[in-house]
């Protein structure tokens, strides 16, 4: 462009925004001038756009042949006018004026629906504006609507079966307002998922009748169908009710057996079966657990007769927050493997916490969903809370605690000749009996036994000791106190009046601290020594240290 001298010239630029967002571009323009060769022109915008404020569309009830007008307002939030060039309903059923108009940014404009229903039943579809908005020329509402018959009342005009396991069967009830009777020309169903068990030939003039239909659910699928109802009545001459239902994928889930009473090691977790009852088509559970007295949920464990391991790969996702622990359990893999019946689900592990054990715990699983194979979920059935009563094993005194004192009633019991049948609790290793080896197993649980450490408020000696046995006398099992001061070699072993060896108790080095070895009064060979003294005898750290043994058969 050419401008001569005192001249004047214009240049049309034009803003044509994508997005609503503001848009800054610089204008250059070249000239001839050697002074100033370019000038820069910044230009600033906005892109903007109108927003239609429309909810769906309820039409109500309205009787077959008649017409009703209501309005539908239509809001623009938006900051620019939205020219709306049609406006489509497809259907005769729903007609709409005017068809076109303005509705500016910030205002309102109505339009006048007239319903006017041609069959008796559901009236739905899509209500379509045709805009001049590039950025969305298409608007769509979805709209609803009954037409009833003023000769005719129907009790539903549809029905949700919901989750079920067999067939399940749902009554409609016909009532013919009618002065002339009322005759059922056909009633069938156009899904073989449903099916109808009985219904009426005719219903007389005020008189109602009763439509049975059954619902057969097939596995991990959803069913949609309709009943259909062909009358003699001019206002109703068809008749659809939509039907939907589907399979369940499980009943229930809920703690499987356990006894009310258990008795657990200290380094020991509860272990609590799931089990679930009517499984099918089941991809996966999701559950809450919570627990009393502060146990806590340390995790879930697959055993290979589980349904899940069975079916497939578990996957176990956990998440605790103030409502308890979050379980998700479920099938990996593309294969689609899913699980079907009644049978355990996973184990559970809970901890009981330190010190003490609770007299009583209670766990309950809460907020549970299965997840069917098609994505669905639905509610589990919620158990009632197991209660259980809880005990350490191997606290023979019932102080509460598992410690050295426990291990010297127990072994006052062997050596007072007491059975398993007198004291069940004292026979640890459930073999009939009570004898050396549950002293045996009762110190690999006591702390240092097989994990070392100082007790608390205990100060050893400064060089390695053997302590004096418990009890001594005795006639079936004693028990020695080493303590270490520091790591070391132990060779702890007993010998009879003539220095032979006749038992090695430890052979072996040692981490420093209290260990409790159990001698049953045999030798090596596994023979039972003769009444009679003996001494056990410590070397380690250099040192040797002597305890005196007396023996009573």
């Amino acid at each position: 462009t050419a401008l001569p001298s005192g001249g004047q010239g214009a240049v049309s630029v034009t803003l044509a925004p994508l997005r609503r967002e503001p848009y800054a571009v610089t204008l250059r323009l070249l000239t001839n001038d050697p002074l100033h060769p370019s000038h820069d022109i910044a230009l600033h915008g906005m892109g903007g756009g109108a927003t239609l404020t429309i909810d769906e569309i309820d039409l109500g009830m309205w009787t077959v042949g008649k017409r009703r007008s209501q309005t539908l307002t239509l809001t623009n939030t938006g900051d620019l006018d939205l020219r709306i060039n049609s406006i489509l309903t497809g259907t005769r059923q729903l007609i709409l004026t005017p068809r076109w108009l303005t509705v500016g940014a910030g205002q309102t404009q109505t339009v006048r629906m007239d319903f006017a229903p041609t069959v008796f039943g559901d009236v739905t579809g899509q209500l379509t504006l045709l805009t001049d908005d590039p950025a969305r020329p298409r608007w769509s509402i979805p709209f609803h609507g009954l037409g009833v018959s003023r000769q005719l009342v129907v009790s539903a005009s549809n029905h949700d079966f919901g989750a079920v396991a067999g067939p399940q069967r749902w009554s409609l009830e016909l009532s013919n307002a009618h002065e002339r009777r009322l005759d059922l020309l056909e009633v069938s169903t156009d899904e073989p998922a449903f099916r109808v068990i009985s219904a009426p030939s005719w219903i007389d003039p005020g008189m109602t009748g009763t439509i049975v239909v059954e619902f057969l659910p097939v596995a991990q699928t959803q069913s949609t169908g309709q009943l259909l109802l062909r009358t003699n009545l001019p206002e109703a001459p068809e008749v659809t009710i939509a039907l939907r239902g589907r399979s369940r994928a499980a009943g229930q889930i809920l703690f499987g057996s356990v006894t009310p009473q258990l008795s657990l090691w200290p380094d020991e977790d509860l272990h609590l079966p799931m089990d679930i009852i009517d499984a099918a088509g089941l991809r996966g559970a999701v559950f809450t657990i919570t627990a009393s007295s502060g146990m806590m949920v340390t995790g879930v464990e697959f055993p290979p007769a589980s349904l899940l391991r069975e079916a497939g790969e578990p996957l176990l996702v956990m998440d605790s927050d103030d409502d308890g622990v979050r379980v998700g359990l479920s099938l990996t893999g593309s294969r689609g493997g899913t699980i079907s019946g009644t049978g355990q689900l996973a184990v559970l592990s809970l901890r009981p916490p330190p010190g003490r054990l609770p007299a009583s715990v209670a766990v309950r699983l809460s907020s549970g969903v299965a997840r069917a194979l098609n994505g669905g979920d639905e509610p589990l059935a919620a158990p009632a809370a197991v209660e259980l009563s809880l005990q350490w094993k191997g606290d023979i005194n019932g102080d509460g605690q598992v410690d050295i004192s426990d291990v010297f009633v127990l072994v006052d019991a062997i050596n007072t000749y007491m059975t398993a049948a007198e004291h069940p609790g004292h026979d640890l290793d459930e073999d009939g009996a009570v004898g050396p080896a549950d002293v045996q197993l009762l110190l690999s649980h006591l702390p240092g036994s097989n994990k070392p450490a100082v007790l608390p408020g205990m100060t050893g000696p400064d060089v390695a000791t053997l302590l004096p046995p418990f009890p001594n006398p005795f006639n079936a099992a004693t028990v020695l106190t080493v303590v270490l001061p520091e790591p070391t070699y132990v060779d702890l072993s007993v010998y009879n009046l003539l220095g032979q060896r006749i038992r090695t108790l430890r052979s072996q080095p040692l981490p420093a601290g209290p260990y409790h070895v159990s001698w049953d009064g045999r030798d090596d060979a596994g023979q039972a020594a003769r009444s009679g003294a003996y001494f056990a005898i410590l070397y380690a750290s250099g040192g040797r240290s002597v305890q005196r043994l007396l023996l009573l058969r």
